[in-house]
């Protein structure tokens, strides 16, 4: 399994969407917090208030979690790769696995290089609390996970459907269209379904943190991810190749 993924890492980082995405999600927090710390004050508070509106923004999905999608996962069922590496003894679920995997490794990557780009944009002159840049760093790292939690969702009815196309139309929806939905109908529809989505889960992660909790509202969200994986896997499992 690790010869798979460090042989499609190699291949993955060949995309070119992958760094023109990284490179807007870096710029778009560098003019988000800098625009912030015009507006609102060169201070802690401003600093943080470009931070949270970068991160809460919705050119970060489309520039991150959408590309990490079509860079692993789209010509998974269109080519043969998959029937290859079952013919050389992977099981399933190792495949799967380690597809999951390879979209976290790339997450991780490119929000390491967006948290470097946060720290040095801290200047000592805003006077930020250490306990302020911490709860920034882990605002970053809950929007690389809420992104991970879209992939395997978009991964699970790809492979549900048997369509690549799908799963692409469902990491749109992910990013663009469901969390705008799911929000407004608890606003104004007065049902409370945002809070039980994995953003909504991980913004009460980070209200909780930030207020000094413990942040359990994490729990179900690896819940979520969890079956989605193990569905994946056993629709996959019963899933019919043509050697």
């Amino acid at each position: 399994m690790r010869n798979l993924i460090k042989a499609d890492l190699c291949r993955i980082l060949k995309t070119k969407m992958l760094y023109v995405g990284t490179v807007i999600a870096v710029a778009v927090l560098v003019f988000t917090i800098l625009r912030s710390l015009t507006s609102a004050g060169r201070n802690a508070t401003g600093y943080m208030s470009g931070l949270n509106s970068a991160l809460d923004g919705f050119i970060f999905p489309v520039v991150i979690a959408l590309p990490v999608f079509i860079a692993v996962f789209s010509h998974e069922l269109t080519s043969k790769s998959m029937q290859c590496i079952l013919g050389h003894g992977l099981t399933r679920g190792k495949l799967i696995t380690s597809k999951l995997l390879e979209a976290a490794i790339l997450l991780a990557g490119i929000f390491a290089i967006i948290m470097i780009a946060a720290i040095v944009l801290a200047s000592p002159e805003y006077s930020i609390s250490s306990r302020q840049m911490t709860n920034g760093i882990i605002a970053i790292w809950l929007r690389a996970l809420r992104f991970f939690g879209y992939i395997c969702f978009s991964a699970m009815i790809m492979f549900i459907a048997n369509s690549t196309s799908l799963g692409i139309i469902v990491c749109v929806a992910f990013t663009l269209v469901l969390r705008i939905g799911f929000m407004a109908l608890s606003r104004l529809g007065g049902i409370e379904v945002y809070d039980y989505t994995i953003d909504g889960l991980l913004d009460w992660v980070y209200k909780s943190i930030e207020a000094g909790g413990p942040g359990l509202q994490i729990i179900p969200v690896f819940l979520y991810i969890i079956a989605a994986v193990s569905i994946t896997i056993i629709f996959f499992n019963r899933k019919e190749f043509e050697f």
